[in-house]
């Protein structure tokens, strides 16, 4: 299957709905296949492009062609279509097109990823249970980020490095 190809043909059918629905043209994105790790797109509305991650689509080609490449060109859409306002990632607005799109509503992917690299994990604990934090996170909080626990409002406190 040729990744390239099959995007290109699956964004031009939502570009068409997009056409239809909001009156006006939309442009196809820049595509890019660079995507490493557990993602599986991204969608960058303030310069049209989306990336995939080349691996993931040809391990599951379904998942991509049913849903992932619809769920990143619905992120340039809602942008396109609500212009100078911050909306959120997976907001109303996105949650709006996706529907037009005729596409399940869901924020992540359910695909078997492997990382791209070794994920160390740093243990932090509240009132109440463990988190295990993640090493952007943890030096978040080494340069003076406060985590707090949503169940009792505490702040955590750094244990160890799991």
């Amino acid at each position: 299957m040729d990744l390239v190809e099959a995007t290109r043909q699956k964004l031009q059918t939502y570009i068409a709905r997009a056409n239809e629905v909001y009156g006006r043209a939309f442009d196809m994105p820049v595509v890019y296949f660079d995507l490493a790790g557990r993602t599986a797109g991204l969608a960058y509305w303030q310069s049209w492009k989306i990336r995939f991650n080349r691996q993931l689509f040809i391990e599951n080609p379904a998942n991509f062609l049913d849903d992932i490449i619809g769920h990143e060109f619905a992120h340039l859409v809602a942008h396109a279509v609500n212009p100078g306002r911050r909306i959120k990632p997976h907001g109303e607005e996105w949650k709006s097109v996706m529907r037009w799109f005729g596409l399940e509503i869901k924020r992540c992917h359910n695909m078997q990823t492997t990382p791209a690299r070794g994920m160390r994990q740093f243990r932090y604990v509240c009132a109440c249970q463990k988190f295990a934090l993640s090493l952007v996170r943890h030096r978040r909080f080494q340069m003076g980020a406060a985590y707090r626990c949503r169940k009792c409002k505490k702040t955590l406190a750094f244990l160890h490095e799991i």
